[in-house]
């Protein structure tokens, strides 16, 4: 199974529990968004990394 988007940044220390958690609740508000767009918008990720973890396509 792929590990989740938010997994797999925290274990290579590129996102925070905080992070992650600010994350989620942006999404709660937004559902139509996914992590991977809100991470972007907040400025924790750049576009490029998430589509790093999506080429990856482990699991």
């Amino acid at each position: 199974m792929k590990e989740r988007i938010g997994e797999y940044f925290a274990g290579i220390q590129m996102l925070s529990l905080e992070h992650i958690e600010k994350i989620m609740e942006y999404q709660s508000e937004n559902p139509g968004l996914k992590f991977g767009e809100i991470a972007v918008t907040l400025g924790y990720l750049e576009q490029r990394d998430i589509d790093e973890y999506l080429e990856r396509g482990t699991g």
